[in-house]
This record gives structure tokens, sequence and C-alpha cells, in this order.
């Protein structure tokens, strides 16, 4: 990683933020902080969980504060600019419902029954309420 111009975060969320794995990883990357190894950098990262929320918003603000930590410059999805030129056309921005502007978020389901997205699986505009 130490080589690389960037760096991808990608963790489920659990309990509301990035997994204990992720967090034990974070703390070990401390040395690379003392000798800004990473500075300079760019990042993204991404979440999942196993519920269609999953309070999956702190995941991404713990991944984008331990890049600014590190000196690593966050590369944020570009929704702001795209929800704009899309709304001075008419159309939609075409985003995933559950992309935040820190990142992906999805969701994998919770078992049985349950299909892996990583888009909402609400779809008003077709199925009006109904789950599919």
């Amino acid at each position: 990683m130490d080589a690389a111009d960037g760096i991808i975060f990608g963790t489920p969320t659990y309990m509301g933020t990035a997994s204990g794995a992720f967090h034990a990883f974070a703390e070990a990357t401390s040395k690379r902080w003392m000798t800004r190894a990473w500075n300079d950098k760019l990042a993204a990262g991404f979440t999942n969980s196993g519920s269609m929320s999953g309070d999956k918003l702190h995941t991404p603000q713990y991944l984008s504060l331990l890049a600014a930590r590190h000196g690593i410059l966050w590369v944020s999805m570009a929704a702001p600019t795209r929800a704009a030129k899309a709304m001075a056309r008419g159309t939609s921005p075409g985003l995933p419902p559950r992309s935040g502007v820190l990142g992906p978020e999805g969701h994998r389901g919770l078992g049985p029954g349950w299909p892996i997205r990583t888009t909402s699986p609400w779809d008003g505009s077709r199925r009006m309420g109904r789950r599919h």
C-alpha cells in the first residue's frame, strides 16, 4: 500500500461503525502515520451492511477521517455535481439511492429470501410501495 498512488478502503458496517477487523487495521497504520508514508495519496471508500439502513453514515465518515489523519486526499462521489447537472436537464442524477456523498453504501440482505443488492430494493415508480 505504501507504493500505491491511492487506496480504496472497504469494510462492512456492524453496529453503526466499521468492523472490528477494520478498526484493528486502522490502529495498525499508526507507524505509517508517524512517518507520513501515505501523505498526498488519493483515497475513496465504501461500506455494506446486512440491512437497508444499518446506520451506515458513520462508516464512510470514519473512513474519510482515517484518510485525513494520514494526509490522504479523499475522493468523494460526484453526487452534488451530477445531481445539479441532472436537475438542469430535468432528468434523474442516476445515482444509487443508498449512496452517500462520501461513498457507496450497499446492503446484502439478512438471510434466505433477502437478495444481494447494491441499491435500494424500493422502486416506487414501478411497484408503488410493494417490496420486491
